[in-house]
């Protein structure tokens, strides 16, 4: 039955052939012997900047069993995403199928602040998004808010030209 497979004969059978066959010439006993199918999970051992959580914690897991996966980062590092058998997933925590034995893994990256140096005395400048620090390879929008009769002359340092808003990837 679903979960389990088929391990040996008993009784009046014995062995491991399945199907097998019996010639019936009286009454006769015969059994069989299942036993649960279960699968490994194994979490890389070369993880740089964070490691994964399981729950429940520890295998073998039952066939269909849905192990947890928590990605948790080193501070100054952010989750990318799941590879090997874990590489469709998406989300953090995510679930997956114990349906094999399987290899996860996960990637981090490490996190980036933009700082408004010095600071605009005249006006303001919004970062969207606002909640930094940021993965390399984020998007953001930089907008600079003049105040009252001032105007955006033109971006110094990291960001060059005049537009506003304008785009920056860390």
């Amino acid at each position: 039955y679903e979960g389990h497979r088929f391990v040996m004969w008993g009784g009046a059978l014995s062995g491991s052939d399945n199907p097998t066959s019996l010639t019936v010439t009286q009454n006769e006993t015969i059994s069989a012997e299942f036993a649960a199918v279960t699968y490994t999970l194994t979490i890389r051992s070369d993880l740089e900047n964070g490691s994964i959580e399981l729950q429940p914690s520890s295998g073998p897991y039952l066939a269909g069993t849905l192990v947890t996966l928590e990605a948790v980062p080193k501070t100054g590092f952010a989750f990318v995403g799941w590879t090997d058998d874990a590489a469709s997933l998406s989300g953090n925590p995510t679930q997956l199928e114990m349906n094999a034995d399987k290899t996860i893994g996960a990637t981090f990256a490490k996190l980036h602040s933009v700082t408004i140096s010095p600071p605009p005395t005249d006006g303001s400048i919004e970062v969207e998004p606002a909640n930094g620090p940021y993965p390399a390879g984020t998007q953001i929008k930089l907008t600079a808010k003049p105040g009252d009769g001032f105007e955006l002359e033109q971006w110094s340092v990291d960001v060059n030209g005049s537009a506003n808003p304008v785009g920056y990837e860390i």
